[in-house]
């Protein structure tokens, strides 16, 4: 068997919370570490939970500690090469980060998400649901033919960014 999912949310059709971060230190940005913490309003979190296939969803609100153990952060290293932001801009693959529970709070006296996690190196920050498993790969198509009790797969992409080959 074949499983193939095409998510397509509204921002590009990245499945992405349409806010991003992009932070670089004035010096060693690629071995650099901190501790950051990225905020968020529940609007951010509602558009996306809106979206026709993004995956689980985001906190709902305060009090959904289900949506709140579904936040990963995609770290992409290094720069945006066109200055968009987007994660296709970069040239290093996402490296998903899972924020402890404790690090993501609502703060109900400014009325936004805080989430806290420590990284090394730098530099796009983008925050999705857990369920995907992010590649620098844009399927074009996909065929599978059965050849003398054996299946044959070919396809095409249309971008691969740090890709050494496919299994």
């Amino acid at each position: 068997k074949i499983w193939i999912q095409a998510v397509q949310p509204s921002h590009n059709g990245n499945p992405y919370v349409r806010k991003h971060y992009e932070l670089t230190p004035a010096t060693n940005a690629a071995n650099a570490t901190a501790a950051i913490t990225l905020y968020f309003t529940q609007a951010d979190f509602d558009s996306f939970n809106n979206t026709p296939s993004h995956g689980l969803d985001l906190p709902t609100g305060p009090t959904d500690a289900t949506g709140k153990l579904n936040i990963r952060i995609i770290k992409y290293g290094g720069q945006s090469n066109d200055g968009s932001g987007t994660p296709a801009s970069y040239a290093s693959a996402g490296m998903t980060i899972t924020p402890l529970l404790q690090n993501i709070v609502w703060n109900s006296t400014k009325m936004y998400w805080e989430i806290s996690f420590d990284v090394n190196g730098f530099s796009g920050f983008f925050l999705s649901s857990s369920g995907f498993i992010l590649l620098p790969v844009n399927l074009q198509q996909v065929q599978a033919k059965s050849i003398q009790d054996q299946i044959q797969v070919y396809w095409t992409t249309s971008m691969e960014i740090g890709v050494h080959h496919f299994e």
